[in-house]
């Protein structure tokens, strides 16, 4: 139970780090939210959980934080809505940690719309 609390600590991390970071789309690289990290305690649950992996790269790849988050190379985004359905059901995430992912999502998609309307593309 004590590593699930960690899971469910980072990925509440990511989830926040997301939703502050992020201006343009939502997604972080590996550095950006290894920055983050560092500026936690030590023993931060995250900071723990981070190291029973080895690194971040490999966190990533564990199976409950895969069901929330995908990692391209290293560019860290939220899965498709479907997937985030799932992990509200397996309660690795909230409803409400869902929806502040969804709602981030479709004011960035509304700040890209906006900008391409302005620029003459859209």
């Amino acid at each position: 139970m004590e590593g699930l609390s960690g899971e469910r600590a980072f990925i509440a991390f990511l989830i926040d780090s997301m939703c502050t970071n992020c201006n343009y789309r939502l997604q972080l690289s590996i550095s950006e939210v290894s920055k983050l990290l560092k500026d936690l305690p030590g023993l931060h649950p995250c900071n723990l959980h981070r190291k029973q992996h080895g690194n971040l790269e490999q966190l990533m790849k564990t199976r409950g934080v895969s069901k929330v988050f995908q990692l391209d190379n290293t560019i860290i985004r939220p899965q498709e809505e479907e997937i985030l359905e799932e992990a509200v059901s397996s309660g690795l995430i909230t409803s409400q940690q869902e929806s502040q992912l969804l709602l981030k999502k479709a004011e960035l998609e509304t700040k890209q719309l906006e900008a391409r309307q302005r620029a003459g593309l859209a």
